[in-house]
């Protein structure tokens, strides 16, 4: 069926364009980039080791 479209309509049958990101994206987008540069300047705790994470939290409830 699709195939019959493309050449019906001599090429692809729907519109292809780039989505309009929403402002929630872009928001977020916008706060990880800032959770990005509070780690790399040490206002925040960043881990790549999911164990050392949950120490800290069971640490913080002490």
């Amino acid at each position: 069926m699709f195939l019959k479209r493309v050449i019906y309509e001599r090429g692809i049958p729907f519109e292809i364009k780039e989505p309009k990101p929403s402002k929630e994206l872009l928001e977020a987008l916008e706060e990880g980039k800032q959770i990005i540069e509070d780690i790399k300047s040490g206002k925040r705790t960043g881990y790549t080791d999911v164990h050392q994470m949950f120490q800290d939290i069971l640490k913080e409830e002490d």
